[in-house]
């Protein structure tokens, strides 16, 4: 996946894959977790820039709903 960074909260949910690792560009730092299928997780909003790499034997594929109601944006 390309660098990126979210400005909103993601639900997640792994349609398959077994292995990804998600590696910050600015602070060299990468985490590296196993996945599988039906796992599903919210995640918090995440200002440092990123990507998700596939690191297991098989294609990664992950369905993702973006929550765009955030507190920064009422009044």
């Amino acid at each position: 996946m390309f660098w990126h960074r979210y400005a909103c909260h993601r639900f997640t949910v792994v349609v398959r894959g077994s292995r990804l690792a998600i590696e910050y560009r600015d602070i060299k730092k990468t985490l590296e977790f196993e996945v599988h299928a039906g796992m599903a997780d919210w995640d918090e909003p995440e200002q440092q820039i990123h990507r998700a790499v596939n690191t297991g034997n098989e294609p990664n594929e992950e369905v993702v709903t973006y929550s765009r109601l955030e507190r920064t944006m009422l009044p």
